[in-house]
């Protein structure tokens, strides 16, 4: 669970508080906002103290259309193809390398990937990678996409650029639509972004997303986190006393945690778990931690 940004919700609230007043003003104003929204939520989320939008959403249920715009124009820069494919920080290439298989049995590694992060970097590593490696076509690589159940619980930053009405991965809200030149679509791209998130306050038992990921769990005899924060609320919404096959130990990272975080976190999983060390990244922990032969 995880993904390439997962550090960057800790740079939004920051970003949005220090953004010029005529800069965010100008932004937002376009986008349906008043001087006034845009003052209240940018003065409430710097003296809120917390380290991301999305944790000030979920008390501040007023802010919630601009928070979410927020959240989209913030993360969108971020959806760059570019920064995806570098074998010094790739921990998806050393995935892929590791789950290596015939293209058309691919699906037969079984793997499942639950996300709570909104941008959509695993998919579209996946899609120019499976294109590269086995010379697929475009519609051959989708293909092999929707065998792999990816769940993103709270959202994602759009559709994916093969689906109706989705939003192509590029680190703009600027893109061509249908018989306009390339130019100013900003704010049908930032929409198009924030219709897709979810808050964790709107949620509910009954989420379809949510109800899928536990199915998922409740069958998985190994389950590991990647990236993950460990909130709460998050790791109740999963269920975890519905994880009955299991038959390994429990494996997530714990970069920048602490040992009292990670005793924490232990105990609110509630299953044997065992945790990297806080130095590792992600792609420490696979290469010290994760047997991919191991079944």
């Amino acid at each position: 669970m995880g993904s390439h940004q997962v550090q960057n919700s800790r740079n939004r609230s920051s970003k949005l508080s220090q953004t010029k007043g005529s800069e965010l003003f100008g932004r937002y104003c376009a986008m349906g906002f008043d001087k006034q929204q845009v003052i209240n939520f940018r003065d409430a989320l710097k003296q809120s103290g917390v380290n991301s939008v999305d944790a000030f959403l979920e008390h501040r249920r007023g802010f919630l259309e601009i928070g979410k715009t927020a959240i989209a124009e913030s993360l969108i820069p971020f959806e760059d193809e570019s920064k995806l494919f570098n074998l010094n920080t790739d921990w998806y290439g050393y995935l892929l390398d590791r789950l290596n298989s015939p293209i058309d049995r691919f699906h037969e590694n079984q793997l499942t990937i639950l996300t709570f992060n909104y941008d959509r970097s695993l998919e579209w590593y996946l899609y120019k990678a499976f294109q590269a490696r086995y010379r697929l076509t475009g519609e051959e690589t989708i293909g092999v996409l929707r065998k792999i159940p990816i769940i993103h619980l709270y959202g994602t930053l759009g559709g994916l650029p093969w689906e109706k009405n989705g939003r192509p991965y590029l680190p703009t809200t600027e893109w061509p639509q249908a018989g306009v030149m390339y130019g100013p679509m900003i704010i049908f791209g930032i929409n198009s972004a924030r219709g897709k998130i979810k808050i964790i306050h709107e949620e509910h038992e009954q989420d379809p997303e949510f109800n899928k990921a536990i199915e998922m769990l409740s069958k998985a005899k190994r389950i590991v986190f990647l990236g993950f924060g460990y909130n709460k609320v998050n790791i109740k919404r999963l269920s975890p006393h519905k994880w009955t096959n299991v038959e390994h130990p429990i494996l997530g990272t714990a970069f920048g945690r602490t040992e009292l975080e990670s005793h924490v976190a232990r105990r609110d999983i509630a299953h044997n778990t065992e945790f990297g060390k806080e130095e590792w990244d992600i792609l420490r922990f696979l290469r010290e931690r994760i047997d991919f032969e191991a079944r």
